[in-house]
């Protein structure tokens, strides 16, 4: 769905966005829900964050470290994104499970990356 860029200047250490709630809820979405967010030569996974007053209808509220990433985009194309797969390797590590390189490796790239959230 494509949405009008608002950028913020906050710097929060992380990509996230933030959409007004009935947009949200539109897409089926709810805060802590990942995002796909998309503008001409540049794509990002973010954390979704919600609202009724910061961001009107049809606009979505860029903090500075997306913005950054994303450019001087007027609009983007915000879509639902699915949990990285390192979510569930950590989640086996949790459950005293072994894991092979490779998946200790995107798990790694994932935090490099910055698409965990904190919780995560």
């Amino acid at each position: 769905m494509l949405f009008e860029v608002n950028p913020f200047d906050i710097e929060i250490g992380r990509y996230k966005v933030m959409l007004n709630l009935a947009d949200a809820r539109e897409m089926g979405m709810n805060a802590g829900d990942r995002v796909r967010v998309k503008a001409k030569g540049a794509s990002l996974t973010a954390i979704l964050d919600v609202t009724t007053q910061m961001v009107g209808p049809g606009k979505v509220g860029i903090f500075t470290e997306a913005h950054q990433k994303i450019g001087e985009a007027k609009e983007v194309d915000v879509a639902p994104a699915p949990k990285p797969a390192s979510v569930s390797y950590i989640k086996r590590i949790m459950d005293e499970e072994k894991l092979t390189e490779d998946q200790i490796r995107t798990i790694v790239q994932d935090i490099v990356d910055n698409n965990l959230s904190d919780v995560e």
